[in-house]
């Protein structure tokens, strides 16, 4: 039933006229100047162009003015941007010659069209996720409620032409930090106490605990506490235990006892090495490393002088950089070794490291399985010379130099 009350047709037409009239009012009153603007232009003495740029002026600001502000405005934006830290999630396709054109499928279907990297285009990564975030973990899993919620939508695929569609999360890229965040394993958590603590919202149920919870923790898992007397050594057997675990992984969080099918992560794997990232790693600690593992004082030198004209000061170099200076050193290392400066084992490895970059960046088209079995033999033998030439490094610690790509 509609309880408001009914409005007549002479009631509507009057309070038509009566907003038409206070409109009018307005317009009329926001073009004079306290209705005196004509008096005001004669009295000036001056020409009307002249008295509505002097008038105007009041209204805006000179080009020097405008030009301040901005950059005042631009150095106050970016100093906000600046003093955060953010967090940002891309997403792309992986191409696939069964779901995408070659590149020769391209110039023969769009003769006319400039030739692209078919590969290039389809891979290229769009922006999922950008907000502020610190680096706790407390703060990055803010953002794990929509990135779930979002799974469950991505199971229902899309119909594209009257074929139908279907989506799978498959591969996390990042660097190291951003992968043990995403990939922390999850039967650990599927026992004992810490299970309860993650679903009262506690990510991080193994720290500071007591006595009586290591105990319970640990022969939850069938661990035999009766001879660990002190929590020191009930706490060492825990850290044995997790190695470095410190919660479920992010996309489980919420839903530790939830299926990887249920999340609809079922195919999701998270790299343990990336190139992008843990290369650069590789090729700065060589370069700073090897110095300090050669005989001659006069070979130190040059690759000391190497070191400081490629990576000097930087505390960290860009991935194309890193692949460049892999290049430059490979033929430093040649030409020593020519001039019998340098041992053909450090050739070696550096020639086995230049030849792991170019099957990691290599496109589709190069792909094969004699491929992978070749950077499977060429990362045994990097990492075997590494042990050999290097040993315990001098210029970093072993954790640093060897760390993630060497496990």
């Amino acid at each position: 039933m509609n309880m408001s009350p009914r409005e007549s047709v002479v009631e509507k037409n009057n309070k038509i006229m009566t907003s038409i009239r206070e409109t009018t009012q307005q317009i009329a009153e926001s073009m004079t100047e306290n209705d005196g603007d004509i008096q005001n232009l004669l009295a000036s003495g001056k020409s009307f162009l002249q008295y509505e740029r002097e008038r105007l002026q009041t209204c805006y600001v000179t080009t020097d003015q405008a030009e301040r502000q901005a950059g005042d405005l631009q150095t106050k934006l970016a100093s906000n941007i600046l003093n955060h830290t953010y967090i940002s999630f891309m997403v792309s396709f992986i191409y696939d010659h069964a779901n995408f054109l070659t590149n020769e499928e391209f110039r023969e279907t769009y003769p006319k069209k400039k030739p692209v990297d078919v590969q290039a285009v389809v891979e290229k990564p769009d922006l999922y996720i950008f907000g502020q975030s610190g680096s706790k973990d407390t703060e990055q899993v803010s953002y794990t409620t929509a990135r779930t919620e979002d799974l469950e939508e991505l199971r229902k695929g899309i119909i594209f032409d009257g074929i139908p569609y279907t989506f799978q999360l498959r591969f996390f890229s990042g660097d190291g930090p951003a992968r043990q965040f995403e990939a922390d394993r999850r039967a650990v958590f599927l026992k004992g106490e810490s299970l309860v603590k993650i679903k009262q919202g506690n990510i991080n149920p193994f720290q500071n605990l007591t006595k009586d919870e290591l105990i319970e923790e640990l022969e939850c898992r069938g661990f035999d506490t009766f001879r660990l007397k002190t929590k020191a050594r009930l706490q060492e057997e825990m850290s044995d235990l997790l190695h470095g675990i410190s919660r479920p992984p992010a996309l489980l969080l919420h839903y530790p006892e939830k299926s990887l099918t249920e999340s609809n992560i079922s195919c999701y794997e998270v790299l343990p090495c990336e190139p992008l990232h843990d290369i650069s790693n590789i090729v700065q600690n060589i370069i700073q490393e090897l110095p300090h593992h050669v005989k001659q004082n006069s070979t130190k030198l040059e690759l000391e002088k190497f070191c400081n004209n490629t990576i000097g000061d930087k505390n960290q170099i860009k991935g194309s950089d890193a692949r460049l200076y892999a290049m430059k050193l490979s033929k430093f290392i040649e030409n020593l070794q020519l001039d019998g400066k340098m041992s053909s084992d450090i050739s070696q490895l550096i020639n086995s490291l230049v030849e792991i970059i170019n099957i990691a960046y290599s496109s589709v088209e190069r792909r094969t399985p004699r491929q992978i079995l070749r950077l499977y033999n060429q990362t045994f033998l990097f990492a075997v010379l590494s042990k050999s030439i290097i040993g315990i490094p001098v210029k970093m610690t072993p954790r640093k130099f060897y760390g993630s790509p060497f496990i």
